[in-house]
Parts: C-alpha cells; structure tokens; sequence
C-alpha cells in the first residue's frame, strides 16, 4: 500500500505503530468481523452526530464508552483513544471537541474502508 493511494495524514494516523500494515493489530480471528466493526461505526458517527445536535451528553459518553472498548478489542487503537476522549469530552459537555471526535471517526472510518478496498483489489 502507498502512501498515494490515500490522504497522506489519514494513512500515517491508520498505520501508527502497525509495521505499514493498519489490519496488523487486527487478531486474525477477528479479520472476517472487520467489515461489521466499519458498520457500526458508520452508525455510531451517524447517532453521534443526533445526540450531539440534542446534547445528550450522557448518551454520547455511553457510546465513547463503548468505542474505547471495542477499538482496542479489533486492533484499532486510534478509535479507542477518540472513545476514551468521548468520553471525557462529554463529562465536560464540550461540544466543539465532540464535534472534532465525530470527524475524527468519521474520517479514520472512511480510511478504514479505503484500506480494505485496497487490500481486497490485491488479492
């Protein structure tokens, strides 16, 4: 994979600390659950981005809660620290900084996508 093929900020973040390889923190019986983790993902940006617009902090803290879980269980270390700063950030009712996280998300997702497709077209 080259740096070209992607956002060259957006592929240096996905593949900190992964050998050049962003599914290289992926267990590999976890690979096949990938595609489902984007998913939810996409609607955890998506119920993010309603409950920011009826500042449901509390609401938003569970889901940062969540995400900070499940990041570090699929190898995806960079959604675990926007969980983590969710979390916080919604403790302190912070909503520029919530609205900065659900970009931040949205856009390693978007990556994440564009790194599997990549992937898959060289197999």
């Amino acid at each position: 994979m080259r740096r070209l093929d992607l956002n060259e900020k957006l592929y240096d973040d996905i593949i900190a600390d992964t050998n050049d390889d962003p599914m290289g923190l992926v267990p590999p019986d976890l690979m096949h659950l990938i595609p489902g983790f984007i998913s939810r993902r996409d609607r955890d940006v998506a119920d993010l981005t309603t409950l920011l617009d009826r500042s449901d902090f509390a609401a938003i803290k569970g889901i940062g809660h969540k995400l900070k879980g499940t990041g570090v269980g699929f190898g995806f270390p960079l959604v675990t620290d926007i969980g983590h700063d969710l979390e916080l950030s919604a403790a302190n009712q912070d909503t520029n900084r919530v609205r900065g996280l659900i970009q931040q998300l949205a856009r390693i997702i978007e990556g994440l996508k564009a790194l599997i497709a990549l992937k898959d077209g060289c197999n």
